[in-house]
């Protein structure tokens, strides 16, 4: 089963379950502490949980009408480094190796 977030023809954002040539959407309204795709994929049946919320009232829609995107809900930017000259020079004067690192 593969799981995904899809972006519809009307720009709507939706996790659905690929099935072939078809994406059937998901429900995420029929469980309370499930409200996006981390919550299916961190439960502790996904397939079973996502068998449970197809939405039964949703026709299949053709794959090729949808974007499949990136299966990430929030993505933490992480960044480290110096940006400016006056931050490495007060890093290498409080370290005396801090200056072999720049």
């Amino acid at each position: 089963m593969r799981i995904a977030k899809v972006l519809l023809a009307d720009s709507e954002l939706r996790v659905a379950v690929l099935d072939g040539d078809d994406v059937r959407l998901l429900d995420l309204s029929q469980v309370d502490n499930v409200l996006t795709l981390s919550d299916i994929l961190h439960s502790p049946n996904p397939v079973g949980m996502a068998k449970f919320l197809i939405d039964p009232n949703a026709a299949p829609i053709a794959l090729d009408t949808v974007r499949v995107l990136a299966p990430i809900d929030h993505q933490e930017v992480w960044a480290a480094g110096v940006t400016y000259k006056r931050s490495q020079v007060a890093r290498m004067e409080e370290s005396e190796s801090a200056a072999s690192h720049y």
